[in-house]
């Protein structure tokens, strides 16, 4: 073979075969356990955890939640959504706190968690958008006497769920809800919030990433099974947890790539809690974080608070509660306005 030629089939061939290595090699590592984030649901009492009930996605795929009614009057409704490798369980506290203040709470299994689809499976970026849209079809029908003058609806999410719904608030499904609270929200691994592996959480594959984005932008998912994340869970845990997401499920549960243009194109009151003591998650970022893209947020920090602790700890639950009916004033507010 002409040397030329050889010159340019090796040319051809390099690009595929550092994607192919970047398949094989380029994966996550198993993490050590990180216990701070786990150890605060031992004390959970999950005695009270209501049922799981279903729908079913436009896939056939079963979508869980469980349904926590307001104890006296109706205040609101608040869509709640766990972190990652997480489940609805984990809102547990959190759940129980709103609806003793008035919210009837809907805590899901985002697809991949829990009893919603396969473990740490997506099968498409956007198929979160797609649950979400039919969890909401499913309970409009389900409450006939909706009006225009019901009570708001709010779309809250711990760490990754918060990522995952400040994507639904700066994306083309914002006026789903009429307001966002983000607790401790992952915005993304570029912002100035990041801590390295978000603390210890989490392994992720970038060179596994790289090459499956890649590949995806060809049109070419065959591979998109394969795990890029894997995270630091405590086999001794009494929540059932994820240990790895597949490529569409991480690209998914998180804010668009673009999180300074999320943020920007996130119209809908907001708020953001998080405990000054967060293990994953720099606190005293994410005014900054939010001031740079464009958008003065409020965001309230709670002293003494780590990570998971911001959804279990009686002190911040009361904050949390606070601060989604300081949300509820901002929606009326908005509301209001000519």
């Amino acid at each position: 073979m002409p040397r030329p030629l050889i010159f340019i089939c090796l040319t051809a061939l390099l690009p595929v075969l550092a994607t192919a290595l970047a398949l094989w090699l380029g994966g996550p590592k198993q993490p050590a356990p990180m216990t701070s984030i786990s150890s605060p649901f031992k004390d959970v009492d999950f005695t009270t955890l209501p049922p799981l009930q279903s729908i079913s996605a436009r896939d056939k795929s079963p979508l869980t939640y469980r349904e926590y009614l307001p104890v006296e009057t109706l205040k609101a409704a608040m869509v709640v959504v766990h972190g990652s490798s997480a489940s609805s369980s984990s809102l547990h506290p959190l759940a129980l706190t709103l609806a003793a203040e008035g919210w009837q709470v809907i805590a899901v299994d985002i697809r991949g968690h829990g009893g919603s689809g396969i473990r740490g499976r997506a099968d498409y970026v956007g198929q979160l958008e797609h649950d979400l849209e039919d969890l909401m079809a499913s309970r409009q029908r389900t409450t006939p006497t909706a009006t225009p003058t019901a009570p708001p609806t709010v779309l809250a999410g711990f760490s990754s769920g918060g990522g995952f719904a400040l994507r639904i608030a700066g994306g083309s499904r914002q006026d789903l809800f009429d307001g966002y609270l983000l607790l401790a929200p992952f915005l993304s691994q570029d912002a100035p919030t990041f801590r390295p592996d978000a603390g210890g959480w989490v392994s992720v594959g970038i060179g596994r990433n790289i090459a499956l984005a890649i590949l995806n932008g060809f049109g070419i998912h065959r591979f998109n099974d394969l795990p890029v994340n894997l995270f630091a869970i405590d086999p001794d845990s009494a929540e059932p947890l994820t240990g790895s997401y597949n490529f569409p499920l991480a690209d998914n549960f998180r804010p668009e790539r673009d999180w300074q243009g999320t943020i920007q194109r996130a119209v809908r009151p907001l708020r953001i809690l998080v405990g000054v003591d967060d293990e994953a998650f720099r606190a005293d970022e994410f005014a900054g974080a939010f001031e740079s893209a464009g958008r003065t947020a409020v965001v309230t920090l709670v002293p003494g608070i780590g990570h998971t602790a911001l959804t279990v700890n009686p002190e911040a639950l009361a904050v949390i509660a606070s601060s989604a009916d300081g949300l509820l004033e901002d929606i009326r507010a908005t509301t209001l306005q000519p």
